[in-house]
């Protein structure tokens, strides 16, 4: 049995032509990932957007999204171990 597609997922949604291709472009996974990781600052860069620069400190942070919704976000970095969270906006 093979891996559904991205194709495939959003197929099965029902959704509109809009909503589709918005869903189709948050599943794909981007070609590259690149980090650079100053002390506690992190910036994260891929292909699919532009680079983020975020406090790898454990706290966690209030921030609206671009569509006005709030979204909570925590990252914390241990070693070489880096975990970031985000609840709420359009992606948990």
């Amino acid at each position: 049995m093979t891996e559904p597609t991205v194709d495939d997922v959003v197929a099965e949604t029902k959704l509109g032509t809009e909503q589709s291709s918005d869903l189709k472009e948050k599943l794909l996974a981007p070609e590259q990932i690149a980090l650079d990781i100053r002390g506690n600052q992190v910036t994260l860069a891929t292909t699919n957007a532009a680079p983020v620069v975020f406090t790898a400190d454990g706290r966690e942070k209030t921030e609206q999204s671009p569509s006005g919704k709030t979204v909570r976000l925590k990252a914390t970095l241990t070693g070489d171990k880096l975990v970031v969270s985000s609840l709420g906006g359009e992606t948990d």
